[in-house]
């Protein structure tokens, strides 16, 4: 007998997806530069941008990608309902319905090219890794965005790539290094 979750997961399925582990969220609390309802906000729409640019069939780097933009919105809000509900989904083979966001893709990347910016200039090393994440979604949400590009390439030069395992590989990340 074939269940109308089978008929989906085999339909939609011809994909392999890992969830982030996520324990403890990293960018909660004061040690970070953000108000939680910014980090609220911020979650909901990142999450919402890889529900809503998956194609019907992920190709491995879409699916990379949303694993790793998935894995920053829930350290950015553990509890946060497209991020839990997309992961979720994609685990099990299903591609997330579209979901309403507060900010098209351009204006998502120009807000987070923004913070990024702000954040770069923190002192602490957990707001500078927060930028070099920020940079990233930022040209990943507008890749004609040339300044999203540019500021992500320096941030590389100056910072080296953002550790995504440290955002999708480790159960418990407080007080683990976020720079490589």
């Amino acid at each position: 007998m074939c269940t109308l979750a089978t008929f989906l997961v085999s339909a939609a399925g011809d994909f392999t997806y890992e969830p982030p582990v996520v324990k403890s969220a990293l960018f909660m609390g004061d040690e970070i530069a953000l108000l939680e309802s910014e980090r609220e906000r911020l979650a909901s729409n990142i999450a919402g941008f890889v529900s809503n640019s998956l194609s019907s069939r992920p190709h491995p780097r879409e699916l990379r990608i949303a694993r790793q933009l998935l894995g920053l919105s829930l350290h950015l809000n553990s509890r946060d309902r497209n991020a839990l509900v997309a992961n979720r989904q994609l685990e099990r083979g299903l591609v997330p319905k579209k979901v309403e966001v507060d900010y098209q893709p351009e204006v998502l990347a120009e807000l987070l090219l923004a913070r990024a910016r702000t954040l770069l200039h923190k002192d602490t090393e957990l707001d500078k890794a927060l930028a070099g994440y920020f940079f990233f979604v930022a040209m990943e949400a507008d890749p004609e965005n040339e300044d999203a590009v540019y500021e992500y390439e320096i941030y590389r030069l100056d910072h080296g790539d953002p550790d995504w395992d440290a955002l999708t590989n480790v159960g418990d990340v407080r007080g683990a290094s976020v720079s490589e």
